[in-house]
């Protein structure tokens, strides 16, 4: 593989880690409810910066990927969407998507006295091809660092 080939993976790889940070902390935060918009706008943009850059690479290395289990940081409560657990699906959801939408619960108890508290759940996604696809931000990043990192530095193929 050429040197730009290289770079273009690295940079894809470096900024992978950065927007998987991202929906992680997105995904644990508590958040005032009269900001769901401007959260929500920003995830949705972060969320498909990551799923280009993180699919360049599953494609790269044509990773064999188990389903995704950890689906939230903290125990959800009530009428749950079903999640989307296959991670290829959940990527390509993203990035051929028509709408998307971010889905928050309340967080019993928050820290904004004044307001009612929110937490990020899922981003409900529809296609061309498939309607009400619930991506779980927490699941795809989670599953970022303990599985797509794991498998290119466990391969001992270097993007250098």
């Amino acid at each position: 593989m050429g040197t730009a080939a290289n770079s273009t993976l690295t940079s894809s790889f470096d900024r992978s880690h950065e927007l998987a940070v991202d929906l992680m902390a997105h995904a644990m935060a508590t958040y005032p409810s009269g900001f769901i918009s401007l959260v929500g706008k920003r995830l949705e943009h972060i969320a498909i910066e990551y799923a280009v850059h993180v699919r360049r690479l599953v494609e790269w290395k044509n990773m064999s990927l188990p389903e995704i289990r950890d689906l939230t940081p903290f125990e959800a409560q009530g009428n749950l969407p079903t999640f989307e657990r296959d991670f290829r699906k959940c990527l390509n959801a993203v990035i051929h998507s028509k709408s998307i939408e971010s889905i928050f619960l309340p967080k019993p108890g928050g820290i904004f006295a004044k307001h009612k508290n929110v937490q990020v759940l899922a981003l409900k996604i529809d296609t061309d091809r498939f309607e009400n696809v619930f991506v779980p931000v927490f699941g795809i990043s989670y599953f970022f660092f303990s599985h797509i990192v794991d498998q290119i530095q466990d391969s001992g193929r270097t993007l250098q």
